[in-house]
C-alpha cells in the first residue's frame, strides 16, 4: 500500500516537472506565428504584436515571431529603416511599405524567406558607396514578389560598383533566389549573383530592369547562374554581365538589349 501511494505521488511529481519543463521551453520561444506592424504601432513592452496592438518596427516583430512565421505590415504609408532577418520568415505589406536603409538576410543555410509588396532602397548619405538594398548572405530559398528595388546609391560620384541593389552572396551553403514581378530601377547593378562555386542561383520571372547603370544582372563565378523568363532588361551598359565563369539562360520571351549572350532556352 505504501509503495502504491509512493509510486502514485512520484508519477504525479514527474508529470508536473514534465509540464513545467514544457512550459519553460515554450516560454523561450517567440510569441506568435503572425506579428503585425504599423506606423501607429509601439515596440515598448509589446511582446505580442497583434493586429489590435501592432509593433512599430519590423525588427521588433521579427523578435516576437516564431521560426517560419509572418510579419504583416498593415495600413498605408509605412516606413522603416534597416531590417535584419535571422530566421525563416515572410515579410509582407497588405498595401505597400518603404524600407529606406536596406534588408540583410542571414536566416541560416536551411532558411526560407519571402518578401512581398515592399519598396526597398539603400542610399548612403554621400552617395560614395554602393550598399545593397537587399543583401542575401544565408538562406536556402529567398522569394521576392511584387517588390520595387530602386535608387541604390545611383550617382556619378560612386566609389564602388561591385554590389548589386539585390546582392546574392552566400557565405555558407547554397542559395536560390526567385524574383516574381519585381522592378529594379535606377541602381548601379540591378542584381549581383556571386559566391563560392555553384552556391548562388537566380530565377527571374515577369520582372523589369530599367536604368541600372552598369548592369541589369551580373553573374560571377563558375556554377553560379541566372535564369530569366518573361522579363525586360533595358537601359544598362550591359543587360547581362557574365564574369569568371558565371552563366545565364534566357527563355525566348525576354527583351534583352545588349551585354553578354545568355544561353537561349526554348519555351516548352
Amino acid at each position: 500500500m505504501f509503495f502504491a501511494r509512493y509510486a502514485s505521488r512520484h508519477s504525479c511529481m514527474m508529470l508536473a516537472m514534465a509540464c513545467l519543463g514544457l512550459t519553460g521551453s515554450n516560454g523561450a520561444q517567440a510569441a506568435t506565428n503572425y506579428a503585425y506592424v504599423s506606423s501607429a504601432g509601439n515596440d515598448n513592452g509589446n511582446t505580442s504584436c497583434t493586429r489590435a496592438v501592432p509593433c512599430l518596427t519590423i525588427n521588433a516583430a521579427l523578435n516576437n515571431l516564431n521560426e517560419g512565421g509572418e510579419v504583416i505590415i498593415i495600413g498605408d504609408g509605412y516606413q522603416d529603416a534597416s531590417v535584419t532577418v535571422a530566421k525563416s520568415a515572410t515579410i509582407r505589406a497588405e498595401i505597400s511599405a518603404l524600407i529606406t536603409s536596406g534588408i540583410n538576410v542571414n536566416a541560416g543555410v536551411s532558411g526560407r524567406v519571402t518578401f512581398k509588396n515592399l519598396r526597398i532602397r539603400n542610399s548612403t548619405a554621400s552617395y560614395t558607396a554602393v550598399v545593397p538594398a537587399l543583401l542575401l548572405q544565408t538562406a536556402a530559398d529567398v522569394l521576392v514578389i511584387d517588390c520595387e528595388v530602386s535608387d541604390t546609391a545611383f550617382s556619378s560620384r560612386f566609389i564602388s560598383n561591385e554590389n548589386g541593389a539585390i546582392h546574392i552572396s552566400p557565405t555558407s551553403g547554397s542559395m536560390r533566389v526567385t524574383l516574381e514581378r519585381v522592378s529594379l530601377f535606377n541602381n548601379i547593378i540591378g542584381v549581383a549573383v556571386e559566391g563560392p562555386a555553384s552556391s548562388a542561383h537566380l530565377k527571374v520571372f515577369h520582372s523589369l530592369f530599367l536604368g541600372n547603370r552598369t548592369a541589369a544582372i551580373r553573374v560571377t563565378g563558375a556554377g553560379n547562374d541566372a535564369m530569366i523568363a518573361s522579363s525586360q532588361l533595358l537601359g544598362s551598359a550591359k543587360a547581362i554581365d557574365l564574369q569568371n565563369g558565371g552563366t545565364a539562360r534566357s527563355y525566348g520571351d525576354n527583351v534583352i538589349t545588349n551585354g553578354d549572350a545568355p544561353i537561349p532556352t526554348a519555351l516548352n
